[in-house]
């Protein structure tokens, strides 16, 4: 850090000549990592790593972008930093014009103008940053109160939906809010005083068992009574309190009687949604299972309250978590077969619709942006295959979409590889191998094997190293050469010469990433013993194109001052090409061929 704010005051010319190619990845890797930070103390370092990037301002313009969040949370941190983000927001007002500046602060205005009225406090407050946030406001003359026209950002909440119990005083019933009650009581479960915990963890558990209780009484009212009925469905309260509940199960001291609980309370939700009709009034009867048929307000809102605790947990906290889905759903098959379920149907759908539902919302966080809500999809996932054992029929439905939420989490994984990679290959793997049997999982090989062709040619190294090891598994599982799996598959949806992506466009239309993507592709199926390729014209053309590509000068392919990411990608493109060229001459039926004499010749 010394050095970077060495490098910025010039002192340092020549290295700081080698930091300007690498600027936009440090920016970008340093978001990353502030986006990422488990505790304040890293997101502190990577701010102020951000704001004492050693580059001169004009440099800094195309990327200024990058600054904006670090400088609302310096503003918001301890007194170094406060500093560091006055002067480098007064930097930028006096260099800058408004034209520039303010559609760059405008994602942060709203945030920016807060921490600055924040630090106008008088004595004892520090009277600096009070002088300089004044100036600051000063020199925007008057642009500051631009933030009104952004819109309110006003949490509200329906009286009616509130979440009450009955209290008695003075020999008078009245209605408690339980809202501030278990907001306090939520807070009080990460305090270290056991005393304050285990009454947290009470006022928790009453909060519960009141939305239990109007949610029974309510169900088996009138439908007037069923309107007023408070729904847990989007409630704030009820959400609190389940996720309060749900973290409490993995602290050493109240765990086993959260977990009790919280075991017990599922229990009876899932009664109520197992009890309920297939066909009731007020709905069109669908002769189908009933998979597209929604669910009670109680089960969605406990399947949405674990699902964002669990997204949003820190990976401490995730064994816990994960305890408690592997008990639920051990709970609710254990449950199921209790019931007298033998010969009924209606009953059989609803059960079949629950875990369904259940194990598709946790998939569905694969596709979410963060890397952390990914990662508890995949924990979700591996307790689904691994450590749940649930229908064989259902995980056979799950299979594909199983498989392209793991592809998806590697497509979108971090430049540098985190180990959880490795699992979700082997995870994978074992899916494929545990669904594609002889006896009832052949079904869906064509759409499986099209689902991983189509990731041959990804962007992503991770997502088409994936691919390539999950095809031949499914070619050991399934007792067929790789390339009568790969073949059919390959020539219709990548080497189509009018759809296919590697035919259709040539190579220097396209960015690093998809020629990379296209070359690598075709370099994994001329590999393949016996080759299905066919020495075509438009495999001529692409040869060509390929090597062309590894003869070139640097300078035809990329700009000059280059950046060390195009730098990068112009090493794996020279790589990807050679080992093409290298396939196609191992070929022994491209040896012969008169179309290919001037390719051997080069």
């Amino acid at each position: 850090m010394l050095t970077s704010r060495s490098i910025g005051g010039g002192r340092f010319e020549a290295l700081y000549k080698e930091v300007l190619p690498i600027l936009q990845e440090m920016l970008d890797t340093l978001a990353y990592l502030l986006q990422h930070a488990d505790d304040d103390a890293q997101r502190d370092l990577f701010v102020e790593l951000t704001l004492t990037v050693p580059v001169r301002l004009t440099n800094l313009l195309p990327h200024l972008s990058y600054l904006m969040k670090p400088l609302v949370h310096a503003l918001q941190a301890g007194p170094d930093l406060i500093s560091q983000g006055l002067r480098t927001l007064e930097l930028c007002i006096d260099n800058l014009t408004a034209d520039f500046l303010d559609p760059t602060m405008g994602p942060v205005l709203r945030e920016l103008m807060t921490a600055l009225h924040q630090l106008l406090k008088p004595i004892p407050a520090n009277r600096g940053h009070a002088n300089s946030a004044v100036k600051i406001l000063g020199k925007l003359g008057g642009r500051n109160r631009r933030f009104q026209e952004v819109e309110n950002m006003l949490e509200w909440e329906n009286p009616a939906t509130q979440v009450t119990t009955t209290i008695t005083l003075e020999d008078k019933g009245h209605k408690l809010s339980l809202g501030s009650l278990v907001r306090t009581s939520k807070a009080c479960l990460a305090e270290d005083n056991a005393i304050y915990r285990d009454d947290g963890l009470q006022v928790l558990m009453l909060s519960a068992l009141s939305m239990l209780q109007e949610v029974s009484r309510h169900a088996h009212g009138s439908d007037a009574d069923e309107q007023n009925a408070p729904n847990p469905e989007g409630n704030v309260t009820f959400s609190r309190t389940m996720t309060g509940l749900f973290l409490a199960c993995g602290q050493p001291e109240i765990g086993d009687k959260a977990m009790t609980f919280v075991r017990d309370f599922c229990k009876r939700a899932f009664a109520l949604e197992l009890a309920r009709p297939e066909h009731v009034k007020h709905e069109r009867y669908n002769p189908d299972t009933g998979r597209n048929r929604r669910q009670l307000a109680l089960t969605t809102a406990l399947e949405e309250s674990f699902v964002d605790t669990l997204s949003d947990s820190t990976n401490p906290q995730r064994e816990g978590l994960r305890k408690v889905l592997i008990n639920v759903i051990k709970d609710f098959k254990t449950l199921a077969s209790e019931l007298d379920t033998t010969g009924k149907l209606e009953q059989a759908r609803n059960t079949d619709r629950m875990l369904y539902q259940i194990a598709q919302r946790f998939a569905q966080l694969c596709h979410e942006e963060d890397w952390s809500r990914k990662m508890a999809g995949v924990l979700a996932i591996r307790v689904f295959v691994d450590e749940v054992d649930i229908n064989r029929k259902l995980l056979l439905e799950l299979e594909i979409e199983y498989i392209r939420a793991l592809l998806f989490c590697l497509r979108d994984a971090p430049k540098d590889a985190p180990k959880s990679s490795d699992e979700m290959l082997d995870l994978m793997k074992h899916i494929i191998k545990t669904c594609q049997t002889p006896e009832d999982g052949r079904g869906k090989l064509q759409r499986l094997t099209e689902t991983l062709v189509i990731e041959l040619n990804s962007q992503s190294e991770l997502s088409r190293k994936a691919a390539q090891s999950c095809l031949e598994t499914i070619a050991e599982v399934s007792g067929q050469p790789a390339p009568d799996v790969v073949g059919p598959a390959a020539k219709a949806k990548l080497l189509d010469i009018t759809s296919g992506p590697i035919y259709s466009k040539p190579l220097r239309a396209l960015p690093f990433a998809m020629q990379v993507g296209n070359i690598d592709a075709m370099t994994y199926l001329l590999e393949l013993r016996p080759t299905f390729i066919e020495p075509t014209d438009e495999f001529v053309r692409l040869l060509h194109e390929v090597l062309a590509l590894a003869d070139v000068d640097d300078a035809s392919l990329i700009s000059k001052p280059a950046t060390h990411k195009q730098e990068t990608w112009l090493k794996t493109l020279r790589i990807s090409c050679l080992s093409l060229l290298k396939s196609a001459m191992a070929t022994p039926d491209f040896l012969t061929k008169p179309n290919l004499t001037a390719i051997r010749s080069r």
